[in-house]
Order: C-alpha cells, then sequence, then structure tokens
C-alpha cells in the first residue's frame, strides 16, 4: 500500500493536494513528508495522514472490506454516533481520536466483498451522523501521526480497544435499511360494453330544452 499524506480546505476556494510514498517508509521519505508539511501547513490547510490501497485523487473504490470506519467531526457528534450503536446492540472495536472528532472502526471477521456490507456500511452512516463518505481508505487518519487542523498541530491516537471481531452477517442483521415504498396496483378497469349513441328521448326534460334552446339561439357557435 501507499501512505498518503494529503493537504485541503473546503473553502469556495478548494485547494487538494497529495503526497504518496509507497510503504514502508525509508529516512528520505520522512525528509519528503517534512517538506511537503512545511509547505502546505504555512497556508493554512488540513494536513492528514492516511493509508490508501493504490494512488489516487477519488474514492478507492474497494471491491472488499477488512473494517469500517465511521467519521465523526466532533465530540457530541461522535458521542451520538455512540448511542446510536448502542441503540442498534453494536460495539466498535477501535477509536481513535483525530484532533476534534473520533473514528470508530468495525473490525470485520474476514476480508468480505463490497456487494456484501456496501448498503449496510452506507446506512449505518445515515443512522449514526457519520461524515457520509463509507470509504475507509479516504477518511481513516493513522494513529501514531500528526494531523493539523488549521495549522495546530494534534496526533492522532488511540483511545479505545475491545479485542475481537464482528462478522458482516451480523452487521446485516443489525441494521435496518430504509422501508421500500409498495407499490398499489391499480384496480382493473370494468369490462367493455357495447358503445351506444346519445338518445335524446333518454335525457330529463329540462336538459332537452337547455339543447333545444341553445340549438335554435347560437348556431353561429
Amino acid at each position: 500500500g501507499y501512505g498518503e499524506i494529503c493537504s485541503y480546505n473546503q473553502n469556495k476556494n478548494g485547494h487538494f493536494a497529495s503526497l504518496w510514498l509507497k510503504l514502508p517508509y525509508t529516512i528520505d521519505d520522512e525528509n519528503k513528508v517534512e517538506r511537503f508539511v512545511d509547505q502546505e501547513n504555512g497556508m493554512g490547510y488540513h494536513i492528514a495522514h492516511a493509508v490508501t490501497p493504490r494512488v489516487t485523487t477519488r474514492s478507492t473504490g474497494l471491491d472488499r472490506y477488512a473494517n469500517l470506519v465511521l467519521d465523526f467531526d466532533s465530540v457530541e457528534e461522535t458521542e451520538n454516533g455512540r448511542r446510536v450503536l448502542r441503540s442498534l446492540g453494536l460495539e466498535h472495536q477501535i477509536e481513535v481520536f483525530t484532533g476534534r472528532g473520533s473514528h470508530l472502526y468495525f473490525l470485520l471477521d474476514k476480508m468480505t466483498p463490497a456487494e456484501e456490507i456496501r448498503d449496510r456500511y452506507q446506512r449505518l452512516c445515515q443512522l449514526a451522523g457519520s461524515d457520509p463518505t463509507f470509504d475507509p481508505p479516504r477518511i481513516a487518519r493513522t494513529p501514531g501521526t500528526r494531523n493539523w487542523k488549521l495549522i495546530e498541530e494534534v496526533w492522532c491516537m488511540v483511545t479505545s480497544y475491545t479485542p475481537g471481531r464482528i462478522s458482516a452477517e451480523r452487521l446485516r442483521d443489525a441494521i435496518p435499511l430504509p422501508a421500500t415504498r409498495k407499490t398499489v396496483a391499480a384496480p382493473p378497469l370494468p369490462p367493455p360494453c357495447a358503445a351506444r349513441g346519445l338518445v335524446l328521448d333518454d335525457l330529463p326534460r329540462r336538459v332537452r330544452e337547455a339543447l333545444a334552446y341553445g340549438t335554435s339561439h347560437y348556431r353561429s357557435r
């Protein structure tokens, strides 16, 4: 894999830059990181360290998952996310403090094909109120590395760890998908009947008189 040191801001003049380095790092790589940080940090950008399976500036589009990560931007959002998880009967295995909020990790018991878990992962992000980006390499921050938030330097660190792993089946059972709207079938049409012409004698007398009056007085129409 690759280490990615990314620099970004999210204002209207958005900026994004990355330095990718093949793992494991060398001494020369560490010097490159320092130069990149010095260059970007002076501009007031967010700078963070992640690990990704390939060099890309977009979603990594994983076809398999080893873990699921929920990204919360504040202490309040993190606590709300914990409450939602408890209500679902779920417990994360790792929590990583990232400077303002936290990342909660679910460690899967085996590599799981994306099509088997992605819909539940996306739904879990929605329910817990975490960042909607359900792409671990893109959002995860590496514990033991520095994270700059508007020049302020903080360290990413593991704040809790619960031994064990969780199965994709357990997650699928615990995370409800939104109810689908049922389509109500239209009532059947009545059976066809033979067409019948309009017979004036069948109409009420007042209707016949009104028709006769209109025909005699408004022939031009």
